[in-house]
């Protein structure tokens, strides 16, 4: 007998509820919240740390004198792979295919001299850039 007048009185409070369009707002608004929220974490994270996020390495392709040093460079990343290229017009044309994603070429000397090719922002056409160093 008690249980069912708890019954009713918990079936009375619900129906209370649930005409009560305030707290049905606020419930919906905060599962929106939360779902929003996990959504950016995981958004953050992978822009945090790229390689959470499969698909994260690139590949560069290597010409040049000194292409040996560049290769072992990219060797003790994560995330970056180097092609050996024997002509750098066969490394350009492999970077406008979109077979790599950019172009190293080397020139060694006193100092080595490395030009790059890379996508330009825009995508529609590409850039280069030149700078030398001590490896």
């Amino acid at each position: 007998m008690r249980n069912s007048r708890r019954l009713t009185v918990a079936r009375r409070e619900l129906a209370a509820l649930r005409t009560e369009k305030t707290i049905v707002l606020a419930v919906l608004i905060q599962l929106f919240i939360a779902a929003f929220s996990s959504f950016l974490v995981v958004g953050l994270t992978s822009l945090y740390d790229p390689s959470a996020v499969e698909g994260g390495e690139i590949e560069v392709a290597v010409t040049g004198d000194a292409e040996d040093r560049l290769v072992a460079v990219a060797e003790e990343h994560d995330g970056a792979a180097a092609l050996r290229f024997a002509d750098g017009d066969e490394a350009v044309t492999a970077f406008e295919r979109g077979d790599v994603d950019a172009v190293l070429s080397v020139a060694a000397g006193d100092r080595l001299v490395v030009d790059a090719i890379v996508p330009a922002e825009d995508r529609g056409r590409r850039s280069s850039s030149s700078s030398s160093g001590n490896c």
